[in-house]
């Protein structure tokens, strides 16, 4: 009598619950494989802070009066 007892437990989980727990943990691992793949691909490429090259400052030859106009000459 003890060993039916046992066998037909009733507080089995639900399916729904199984199913769930699945596609959470399928999303888990996923995610997990992406943040490993785009850590991958960052250390392939390693990419470099952006760089400008501009060239030096020159003076011209135009002058400004203190209203900031051009002198009329």
């Amino acid at each position: 009598m003890a060993v039916k007892l046992l066998l037909r437990r009733s507080d089995r989980t639900n399916p729904v619950i199984w199913a769930l727990a699945i596609v959470c943990t399928g999303l888990v691992v996923a995610v997990i494989l992406t943040g490993i793949a785009v850590f991958v691909i960052y250390l392939v490429y390693q990419p470099k802070a952006p760089s400008s090259e501009s060239p030096p400052p020159t003076s011209t030859a135009w002058s400004t009066t203190k209203q900031g106009s051009l002198p009329s000459s």
